[in-house]
């Protein structure tokens, strides 16, 4: 067919049904309206409330997939019409001619610019002209709300008299037993907390004793420090920001959490296995 490459992929449209691999395709297609299509998914990454109940309603809907091929979710994904998953292989279901990459974490363009991946999303139900209309409407909401950020940005008579408020996004990770506090700036983050009328805590330019700094794919740097060598490095970025809206962790509980962990075995999995109880809260308003 003149135009068309060689290994292009075709689909009947609309889609009858669908496997969805990851969590991503999910807010797209439950904005169109085509819920019902979703043949199979890993309920157990989503937050979803809507797609949490179509678990209840229809049980055989939710399947694990795994880190490695299951049989049975690839069985279940060459009978779909589509299967949408990542570059990564993220829920693939075995058959190059049914998988589309739905690769929105990638696209570094802005918030506004993921949001109009719905109109791909529409091309495989025939709903380009509901797409428009939703994309639209998700712009001027969004734009208004950053008109409010805006306003609040410099509103002298809130709590913050005019200044910025400070955000940091702060995660714990555990691995043999070591305790590790990541520090994440994600361009989405960044963008979110811009239009709010906040900002993002930046990270050192130096790294710090007893931290490390790593590149995401939106070329975004995320600082992790370990515990206790990089404590002191972690506690001066939170202690040095008094102005912090964000959750994070209490570092005066970190000594604690690393001694109930090296109480407890190793999981299967290499993580510290540990009763709930023994966790150190992980959000603390400052």
């Amino acid at each position: 067919m003149p135009g068309v490459a060689s290994d292009a992929r075709f689909f009947e449209v609309p889609v009858k049904n669908a496997t969805v691999g990851w969590f991503g395709p999910l807010a797209f297609i439950e904005l169109l309206g085509v819920s019902q299509s979703i043949d199979s998914f890993d309920i157990r990454s989503i937050s979803s409330p809507c797609m949490q109940l179509l678990e209840v309603c229809y049980p055989e809907t939710h399947m694990a997939w795994g880190w490695s091929a299951n049989p049975d979710w690839t069985t279940r994904a060459s009978r779909t019409d589509v299967v949408f998953s990542d570059s990564w292989g993220w829920g693939w279901g075995g058959d190059a001619t049914k998988d589309v990459p739905f690769e929105i974490r990638f696209d570094f363009g802005g918030l506004i610019s993921q949001a109009e991946w719905i109109k791909f999303m529409a091309l495989f139900y025939n709903e380009e002209a509901q797409a428009e209309h939703i994309f639209e409407q998700v712009k001027a909401d969004y734009n208004a709300l950053k008109a409010i950020g805006d306003q609040l940005r410099i509103d002298a008579s809130t709590e913050y008299n005019g200044a910025q408020p400070k955000v940091m996004f702060v995660s714990q990770g555990v691995v043999f037993n070591e305790v590790t506090n990541h520090v994440m700036n994600p361009v989405y983050m960044t963008e979110l907390i811009a239009g709010a009328g906040a900002q993002v805590v930046p990270l050192p330019t130096v790294t710090p004793t007893g931290c490390r700094f790593t590149e995401d794919t939106d070329a975004a740097r995320t600082m992790s420090c370990e515990s206790p060598a990089g404590d002191a490095a972690f506690i001066a970025l939170r202690l040095g920001n008094r102005r912090l809206l964000s959750a994070s962790l209490r570092p005066s509980k970190l000594p604690r959490f690393r001694h109930d962990l090296q109480r407890h075995p190793r999981s299967g999995s290499g993580s510290g296995a540990k009763p709930a109880e023994h966790l150190p809260p992980r959000w603390a308003g400052q």
